[in-house]
């Protein structure tokens, strides 16, 4: 994790009440002296995504979002931790599918 201090930051800024940042990834990561609103912004998830495929930086993502990237060997999760959301996320339709 203390590598992060010689990387860019990638920040997907769209809100997800009680979804984890920067600050918060490296408060539980025990990480001192990281300017965590330094970096890109993203208005979009998959803005930050790719920003972080073509090598601009690294992002803290969810995991359903990175997870076609990681199976496909674009992305890594180079470290921990994963941090826990507050809210859940659940599939629906308007029928069964």
């Amino acid at each position: 994790p203390a590598d992060l201090h010689h990387h860019t930051l990638l920040h997907d800024d769209t809100h997800y009440e009680g979804r984890p940042g920067w600050r918060e990834w490296c408060q539980q990561a025990g990480l001192e002296g990281l300017d965590t609103e330094r970096g890109m912004r993203f208005n979009h998830v998959a803005l930050a995504l790719e920003a972080a495929i073509d090598g601009q930086g690294v992002v803290l993502s969810l995991e359903q979002m990175a997870a076609p990237a990681i199976s496909a060997g674009r992305l890594v999760v180079p470290f921990g931790p994963r941090l826990a959301l507050q809210n859940a996320y659940f599939i629906v339709s308007p029928d069964a599918v």
